[in-house]
């Protein structure tokens, strides 16, 4: 999971998730031009994956409905799309 990459299924800050992460691993340099694109990747194919999930015949069945859950929380403020927007813009 990328850091304050909004996972978790809730909206906690960017920044303590930071403070998580870098109790366990200690502190390192971040190119956050690399992050940001780096997540956004992930974004994009958690999307892909949730909507095959949701489309799909053969996929989903009483799981559609959660795994759409799931994807509306990706795009809800401070969670992991927003968080790539805020690292891309400098926001």
């Amino acid at each position: 999971m990328f850091i304050g990459g909004g996972q978790g299924f809730r909206c906690s800050t960017a920044q303590e998730e930071k403070q998580r992460f870098y109790q366990g691993y200690g502190q390192g340099q971040i190119d956050p031009i690399a992050l940001a694109y780096y997540r956004y990747e992930r974004n994009i194919m958690d999307i892909a994956v949730a909507c095959e999930q949701i489309l799909s015949s053969k996929q989903g069945g009483q799981d559609r409905a959660q795994t759409l859950g799931y994807l509306k929380w990706s795009f809800m403020p401070d969670c992991a799309i927003g968080i790539a927007l805020k690292m891309s813009t400098g926001s």
